[in-house]
This record gives C-alpha cells, structure tokens and sequence, in this order.
C-alpha cells in the first residue's frame, strides 16, 4: 500500500544532532533554467533560512536565474555536487534526463528534489530506486499536488464520514498548451501527456482515494499533430476507496472553471473543487455549504519547498519518496499497455 508520508517530529536537540545544516543556511542548487525551475526558485525565496544555486547546460541561462532570484550560478551539476555550500539538489530537466541526473546527486550523498515523473519508465525508476537505497540522501518528488491547500479539508470530510463511503471520482484538467522540444518526442517524454500530467492527478487521487488497483486508457488523441505522443486522454480507474474514477485531461481545450477540477460522490453526499478557488462546495442531505481553501499557496508549490529543506536538514522523511514515484510510473504503464489490450490492467 502507497505511504504518503507524514513527517517525523523531533525536538531541536535531535535536529542539531542529526543534521546541523537546519541550524543554519541551506544552500540549494536548481539544475535546469526553464519554467519549472522558475517556479521553484519563486518557491524557495519565499522561504527564510535558503541560498540558492543555479546550474544548467547553458551558462548564460543559470547566470540569468543568479541575476533574477538573487543567486550563484555554478558551471554544472557536477560541480554543484562537489561545492560544500549546496546541501540540496532541485532537479527540472527533461525527462530522458532524470535517470541520470538522479543517480549523479544520490552518490554524492546529497538529497534530491526531482520534479515528475520520477523517470520515462519503471526501468529507469528501479534504477534510480537502486542509488536512492544507497545514498544517504533523501529523494524527494517534486509533487506539489500533494500539498495542495485543499487536501486538509477535502481529507477532513472523507475521513469524518461527511459524504458517507466514496462511490466515484472525476478529475479534469484542461488548458491549452503548445509543447515545444523535448516534449513532442515520445521517446524523450517516455509517452505522452499521460506520462507528463497524469502523475499529477494520479498522486491527488491516490492521496484521498487510496492506491490504484486497475486502470483502463480509454482514449488516446493527438489534437496536438505536432506531439508525437497524446496530447489528450479519457483514464479509467478503481482505487482502493472508489469504485470508478475518471481522469480527463487535454492541452488542446479552454479551461471551463464551470467543470471541477475534483469532483467525489459518496453515498451521502459529495465534493467539489476547482483548483485554486478559495473554497470547497461540500453537499449532502439535501444542504450546500462551502469549505474554505487557504489560497496564498494555492498549488502547494512553497509548501512542497518548506518540506524539502526539511527533508534535507533531516527533520522529515519524504512525504512522497521514490516508492510512491515508482508506483506512479506503474500505473502509467499499465494504462499505456490497457490501450493495446483493451482491458483493464493492473500495475
């Protein structure tokens, strides 16, 4: 069964002990100058206690992100992994990159954030398990949705019984993207939107849901000709709290805010949400009422950077570790090999 990971507490002298770095600045070194490292370097500046670190494969890149959030760039990653400042790794490449790069960081003994997918596939993801097990840094996913602000509440409900027991599940995510480089290769990608975004959703609705037990693609489309892989898909799934849950998601349609990004239906009521709102809309006997969302994080994205340098000062464990990663990386596997199938399969 999927650990999510709640943390470990420890009083201040265990800190010190275990790990002296949270007692003073955490140097934090971002590999890869593109529009996920931006977000995360935002991220960890809204934080105390942080110095930050760029290096990418062009120089005038990670000098330009030194400039723009007040850091050091560093020649590679490399030499990030020899540099005593930089305790921490941020690792935004490509995906046909993450193996290893990966592997670099877990055998220098520094603990890694990786944005998702953990890899293109589970072989790629049993490898980096493999220097993960004998690091002694911690591996961390990059999976902010995990934090979402909305998971207290909506987590709240289901666990107080407040729409009785789950019956079904409906996650939509829709926004009109232009893929460029790397991501119209499948090869590259390890898939298509599917391996991309779905891990996203995949951990929301295993984190409220319980674990996948079976998936079946239902539809594959290539709205996007230029996009080797689908730039859209309709994903069926039991989990273990659901009956049927149902994943859209497309880079080739508008955003309806109309249409909930999560939608739960129990036996005596049900939930909705719709990412980044201020509140839930919970119903049941008949009655409405709304659940507030705290917004001023509101895709958990500083939330997932407070816990990592947590992570690394060694005052948690990982909330979503490379376990969770892998399994993730199953499904999405499973669900490619349902579409040549036509059945449901099982990760």
């Amino acid at each position: 069964e999927i650990h999510h990971g709640h943390g470990i507490n420890l009083t201040t002298q265990d800190k010190m002990e275990q790990n002296p770095i949270g007692m003073r600045q955490t140097g934090i070194c971002i590999v890869g100058c593109g529009g996920y490292g931006a977000a995360h370097a935002a991220s960890f500046n809204a934080l105390d206690g942080v110095r930050l670190f760029f290096s990418s494969r062009d120089p005038a890149k990670a000098s330009e992100y030194a400039g723009r959030f007040s850091g050091e760039a560093l020649p590679s990653l490399e030499e990030a992994l020899l540099d005593d400042r930089v305790h921490g790794v941020v690792l935004c490449t490509p995906h046909h990159r993450h193996a290893e790069g990966a592997e670099s960081v877990l055998r220098s003994g520094k603990s890694l954030l990786i944005e998702k997918p953990l890899s293109r596939s589970s072989a790629e993801g049993e490898r980096i398990a493999g220097a993960a097990g004998a690091s002694k840094g911690k591996l961390l996913i990059g999976e902010n949705y995990a934090f979402l602000p909305a998971l207290g509440p909506l987590r709240a409900v289901l666990e107080g019984g407040g729409i009785g027991s789950p019956r079904a599940a409906r996650a939509v995510h829709r926004k009109k993207y232009s893929p460029s480089g790397w991501r119209l290769d499948r090869r590259l990608m390890g898939g298509g939107l599917l391996a991309d975004m779905g891990p996203h959703y995949l951990r929301l609705l295993q984190v409220l849901l319980g674990p996948v037990r079976r998936v079946r693609l239902d539809a594959a489309r290539r709205p996007i000709e230029a996009m080797e892989g689908e730039s859209e898909f309709e994903l069926s799934l039991e989990l273990r709290d659901a009956e049927t849950a149902v994943l859209e998601v497309s880079w080739a349609r508008d955003w309806d805010r109309s249409i909930p990004t999560l939608f739960i239906e129990g036996s005596h009521g049900s939930m909705s949400y719709v990412m980044d709102a201020p509140s839930i809309v919970w119903r049941r006997d008949g009655r409405s009422e709304t659940l507030p969302v705290e917004t001023a994080d509101p895709l958990g994205r500083r939330a997932l950077a407070r816990h990592f340098l947590e992570v690394v000062r060694g005052e948690s464990e990982p909330a979503v570790g490379v376990a969770e990663g892998l399994w993730d990386m199953r499904v999405v596997e499973a669900a490619y090999r349902s579409l040549e199938s036509g059945i449901w399969e099982e990760p």
